[in-house]
């Protein structure tokens, strides 16, 4: 077997890191596990010292940058300081399966490959979880439908190719990759903090040759929590995979100008649903700047505003952004009209109750 180097970026994953770990332990093929903590401010970095002094192989790093700085740059720096000739990935609340690298022992040692790539399933930590990514997600298995050859593979992870229909894609966790080729793309982009990986993939599978293994059944796991950030990262529209894969392809790729247009069609597709997105919450606020208007006794009741912000935006929101919504309200639309409405209204209808020189609202 080849040697393989295992990069974990690690931040406030204490609930599962040492499970993630174990899973690669499993393997005693594997050179050594690079663990690279982004500035938790749990205990993840104690987690990762403890480990390391248990097992040799197990090798931890803190950023230099001296603050957090994503999982990419974390990744980064796990590549720069991995000695092996190939490289692995996996994200500090995932874990390999005994099959994980069942693949790579027959396909690796051919030079002309590059990478492996597999099927990742699921593994649920919370009911929340579960809840949560069954609303995004119809699939449990994120995988390609059947082989794609290598030189085709790009154009079906940009959508080219119709007949896979969506959701064809493979993920880090079940990727295996010459470490020249990683170096060869740059490395990760540290612009991206949604979708970083799929940009990477793509990137791979253009300058390289890249083998499916095995794609009809799971080789990692993915572990859903009431924190992932699967569940919680948006997009930056300045910074974004088209957008920054576009660029990335002007300087790096002579020709494949079919591939150049679809992207930048793509890139095009993904604004406009952003800024109708923005625009449609923006609606949705002002609809809910009325109701409050003719009622403002209900934005001062925690129970009646929740109320009234899951009926309005919807009950995909998250409970967590209701005072924030709050202030956007404030600062945005009625600060001023809303403290006046509210006053008139509550002094009508309570002023006997109030204590002596009592002042409900400052100005």
């Amino acid at each position: 077997m080849v040697d393989i180097s295992v990069i974990i970026p690690v931040f406030n994953a204490e609930q599962f890191l040492r499970k993630s770990v174990q899973s690669v332990l499993q393997f005693e093929f594997i050179k050594e596990i690079i663990l690279v903590d982004d500035y938790s401010t749990d205990n993840s970095l104690v987690i990762c010292e403890e480990l390391s002094r248990k097992y040799n192989k197990i090798k931890v790093y803190r950023h230099p940058a001296g603050h957090n700085k994503g999982a990419s740059a974390a990744r980064n720096f796990g590549i720069k300081m991995a000695k092996s000739e190939y490289l692995a990935f996996l994200d500090a609340d995932d874990i390999y399966l005994p099959n994980r690298f069942g693949a790579e022992y027959n396909l690796l040692p051919n030079e002309y490959i590059d990478a492996v790539y597999g099927a990742l399933g699921i593994h649920y930590h919370t009911e929340n979880g579960l809840k949560n990514f069954r609303k995004m997600k119809k699939k449990e298995l994120t995988t390609l439908a059947k082989y794609v050859a290598p030189q085709e593979l790009k154009y079906v992870l940009v959508n080219m190719h119709t007949e896979f229909g969506g959701n064809n894609y493979f993920t880090l966790d079940t990727l295996t990759i010459k470490k020249s080729l990683v170096l060869a793309v740059g490395g990760f982009n540290e612009n991206l903090r949604v979708g970083e990986d799929n940009e990477f993939n793509i990137k791979i599978s253009i300058k390289g040759r890249l083998i499916p293994g095995i794609i009809d059944k799971p080789i990692a796991l993915r572990g859903v929590h009431d924190n992932n950030t699967l569940l919680t990262r948006k997009p930056d529209p300045k910074h974004f995979v088209w957008s920054e894969l576009e660029i990335w392809l002007q300087t790096n790729v002579e020709n494949e100008e079919k591939l150049k247009y679809w992207i930048s069609k793509e890139k095009d597709l993904s604004l406009f649903i952003i800024e109708n997105e923005r625009k449609s919450f923006l609606r949705k606020v002002r609809n809910m700047k009325s109701l409050i208007l003719k009622h403002p006794v209900i934005f001062f009741n925690y129970t009646d505003f929740r109320r009234i912000v899951i009926k309005t935006l919807g009950k995909g929101l998250i409970i967590k952004s209701l005072l924030r919504i709050k202030e956007l309200i404030i600062n945005i639309f009625f600060k001023d009209v809303l403290t006046k409405q509210f006053n008139n209204y509550y002094f009508t209808r309570s002023e006997k109750q109030l204590p002596p020189n009592s002042k409900l609202i400052s100005n």
